[in-house]
């Protein structure tokens, strides 16, 4: 038998659509070919139908997102400084006799912390003649090392006014509390005994000559300050 061939363009089409193998559809033709003709009586017998054509999927846009409104950011507005009424003032110092020495070490110690507290009470308040700024004055002890273990006296005061040169007059006059020299204390051996001594009488107190014994001065030796401004 011949090769069976497609006798034009358009019956290879039209099989090629219906998807039809060549093989299956008839032909009388001595030389095989097979007409547009044969491809259709074939369609009909076997009722190939057309094959459907395939709608292209819709391609979905991707939705667009709003871009999200961003609350604007709380600006922090800077903290208002409270202003300063005044500085608080420690002084850590070291009293010491301008003739007589006392002790602040040892057994005498304690005695004689205590002793100048006392004495320390009556003067330190006595500056706030010399200052309308200068309050709340007080007087406590400690033990430091310095380099041994020795006792000191310590002022806490208040200055009520924004000024450094004020807080420094008033530091001045705490470490030279008896610049006048009217305020002695008597010391004998190391110990404090009087811290009165302006009231000694020469002729009661005094030894033969009238001097009254172990009679002296005390300076401040600062050993630590400390300014803190008050709000």
């Amino acid at each position: 038998m011949p090769i069976k061939t497609f006798n034009s363009e358009t019956a290879k089409k039209l099989a090629m659509e219906r998807k039809l193998k060549i093989n299956d559809i008839p032909t009388h033709r001595v030389d095989g070919k097979i007409t547009i003709q044969n491809v259709r009586n074939y369609i009909k017998q076997t009722k190939v139908e057309k094959p459907k054509k395939e709608k292209p999927k819709k391609v979905e846009k991707p939705k667009k997102e709003k871009p999200k409104k961003e609350k604007p950011k709380k600006v922090e507005k800077p903290k208002k400084e409270k202003p300063i009424k005044g500085y608080h003032v420690e002084l850590k110092i070291m009293p010491i006799g301008t003739k007589h020495r006392f002790q602040l070490y040892d057994n005498l110690m304690e005695h004689n912390l205590n002793m100048l507290v006392k004495y320390y009470k009556e003067l330190l308040p006595l500056i706030s003649y010399q200052s309308d700024s200068f309050k709340n004055p007080k007087v406590s002890k400690d033990i430091v090392q310095y380099p041994s273990r020795v006792g000191i006296i310590v002022f806490n005061f208040d200055v009520m006014k924004n000024d450094m040169s004020e807080v420094n007059y008033c530091i001045k006059l705490a470490t030279d509390i008896d610049s006048d020299g009217n305020n002695p204390i008597q010391v004998l051996d190391g110990k404090i005994v009087n811290i009165n001594a302006k009231e000694l009488d020469p002729n009661e107190d005094g030894d033969e000559d009238g001097i009254i014994p172990g009679l002296t001065l005390i300076t401040q030796k600062v050993l630590e300050r400390s300014i803190t401004p008050k709000h």
